[in-house]
């Protein structure tokens, strides 16, 4: 029988620390992979899934649904890991409108601009999305991408710039925009300022890397390059003024659904 301190350990609420920590270890081993750690693993998610569940934490539980996924990934045993995922998105976020729902359906589908970077690093560790290697930036923010995410931006967007590639693509992907990567890297500058005009100094010493502008020596060469780039925008979108005057600088208008995809190595600002 029970003692009368064990069952009132039971009956404690749980906090996260423990069941997080079991979370954790249990990851570790998945990532490692050895036939001893997924054994281990195996038992050390089950532990703690029942905490998780017994005290509420949601949280903790999607991080075992995304972890058991890995482990069926990595044993080839039991469900299939899309199966344990759609469960846990039905069971956890049936409304899908948390970002608990964000998390599960990266797992799912490979992409990850939805998530948050510490759980992209999670995904990534469990072989459960590619490794980031870009961030995608529009007039509404930054995040951390993969090739797929930038693959399905191209797509769904009117203007994407792929500076890990040096290319430029409009109208949703129907159309290549030809020409240097000078041009692609004055577009990408105007676009990582989200909306924001840029002058002409700004944009010289970024895209030509050099640290000081000299409108005498300089202002030639600038004008020139971008009014070729306001050129081969006007072709692949017919009727648009993408690249406008703002002031002393230039921006992408408003009405322009344009992003860009950097290095992580990059400044995005």
């Amino acid at each position: 029988m029970c003692s009368s301190r064990e069952v009132e350990r039971s009956r404690r609420p749980v906090g996260p620390t423990t069941p997080r920590a079991l979370l954790v270890l249990a990851a570790a081993y998945v990532a490692r992979g050895r036939r001893t750690d997924l054994v281990l693993a195996e038992s050390t998610l089950q532990q703690a899934r029942e905490l998780a569940s017994r005290g509420g934490l949601r949280a903790i539980e999607v991080g075992t649904a995304v972890v058991a996924a890995a482990l069926a990934r990595r044993t080839h045993r039991g469900r299939a890991p899309d199966d344990v995922l759609d469960d846990a998105l039905r069971e956890l976020d049936p409304e899908r409108s948390t970002v608990y729902s964000n998390v599960l359906r990266a797992a799912i589908d490979g992409g990850a601009s939805a998530v948050a970077p510490g759980a992209v690093a999670l995904l990534a560790h469990l072989g459960l999305v590619d490794a980031v290697d870009c961030y995608l930036v529009d007039r509404h923010g930054r995040r951390a991408a993969t090739r797929l995410d930038v693959e399905r931006e191209r797509s769904r967007r009117e203007l994407l710039v792929d500076e890990l590639e040096g290319r430029i693509v409009a109208r949703r992907g129907e159309v290549e925009i030809p020409g240097r990567a000078l041009q692609c890297a004055l577009l990408s500058a105007l676009v990582r300022a989200r909306g924001a005009p840029v002058d002409a100094g700004t944009l010289y010493t970024q895209v030509w890397q050099v640290a000081e502008y000299h409108p005498l020596q300089h202002r030639n060469t600038l004008y020139v390059a971008i009014n070729r780039l306001r050129k081969s925008l006007q072709e692949a979108l017919p009727g648009r003024e993408v690249v406008e005057r703002s002031g002393g600088g230039w921006r992408i208008a408003d009405d322009v659904d344009a992003c860009v995809a950097v290095s992580t190595r990059a400044p995005t600002s």
